[in-house]
Parts: C-alpha cells; structure tokens; sequence
C-alpha cells in the first residue's frame, strides 16, 4: 500500500491546450475538404439544368451536413477561447438539424426552405465573426471574417425575403456555396503552407 502515490488532477487551466492557430494548421485538410464539397455543390447547383425543389433541398441538406459537423467538430476541440468553441459548437448542431430536416422531407415550401437555411448559414458566419473578433492569437482571422460577412449577408438576405422564387433562393446558394468553398480552399492551403514551415 505505502508504493501508491495518490496525486490530484490537474486543474482546468492547467491543462495544456491547442492554441486556434495550430488548432486550424492542424485540421488544414478538414478545411480543405469542406471548401472542396462547397465549390463542387455550388458548381453543379449552378450547372444543373433544371433545378426542382426537392434537388435543391437534397443539395442543401446534404452541404449543411457537411459544414455542420466540421462546425462541431471544431467546437469540441479544446482551444483557447471558450466562446469561439461555443459558437462554433451550437452553430454546428444548429445547422446539422437543419440539414436533417431537409434531408428527411426534402418536399417542403420555398419560404420554409429559404428561412431556415437563411438562419442556419447566418448562424455560421455569426460563429466565423466571434472566432475571428474573440481569438486574438489567431494570425489567419481574414478567412473567418470573409466566410463570417459571406454568410450574414447571404443569411439575412434569405431570411428577410418571404416570398423568395426557386431561382432567387438558387442564385443566393449557389454564390455562398461557390465564394465559401474558394475561401476555405485557400484558407487551406495557407495553413498547410505554414503547419511545414512551421
């Protein structure tokens, strides 16, 4: 018994954490693929021929998804600043529930369809202003603010418009989806850029 030595847990703030720019330098390639899907969804939404409400539904679903749980990702990742995680992580649960609804009964009104994916992407590009504004540390803010400007501008517009047309609610998806995926690309290869240098 006298070989046992009982030591107390480290406190919270004395457990080493990520800074947010080796968080992200780190995770370069889930931003990447992000930025990819993004562009790629906002290319074919813009090449697809005749576009019903059920494909754009199914494309919106399916991208909400995907930026949804990169979101939360993010927020369950230890950093620095507890309430970029928090933004980040309900931002991120908000929009996967959006996304699944969708995706669940794709047959839903415009104005339904509009509102809510209005709110979820002005829910991300809130989560992008307070990760940027909050976290000093962060080198690379420029991407966050452009992507956080990108989807409260796109957000708004598609919440404050109630009687949007399928074509409006196309045009509006496909600029964020295309501007966000080339903003994500790039942010990605800045930050892989640095993570070898550094």
């Amino acid at each position: 018994m006298d070989d046992f030595e009982y030591r107390a847990a480290p406190a919270e703030s004395q457990v080493e954490v990520e800074s947010p720019r080796a968080l992200f330098a780190r995770h370069w390639g889930l931003l990447m693929a992000v930025g990819i899907n993004a562009l790629i969804a906002g290319l074919v939404l813009a090449a697809w021929p005749h576009e019903t409400v059920t494909v754009v539904a199914y494309m919106l679903a399916f991208q909400l998804l995907v930026v949804g749980c990169a979101a939360t990702f993010l927020g369950i990742t230890p950093s620095q600043d507890r309430g970029s995680r928090l933004a980040s992580g309900l931002a991120g649960a908000f929009t996967i529930v959006v996304g699944a609804l969708l995706l669940l009964d794709p047959l839903q009104t415009l104005t339904f369809m509009s509102w809510f994916f209005g709110l979820a992407v002005l829910a991300m590009g809130v989560s992008d202003f307070v990760g940027a504004v909050r976290v000093s540390a962060l080198r690379h803010r420029w991407w966050r603010l452009a992507r956080g400007a990108l989807g409260a501008a796109a957000g708004l517009l598609l919440v404050m418009s109630p009687d949007v047309t399928l074509r409006l609610l196309v045009l509006i998806t496909c600029v964020w989806l295309i501007v966000y995926g080339v903003i994500g690309i790039i942010a990605a290869i800045v930050l892989r850029h640095e993570q070898h240098r550094g």
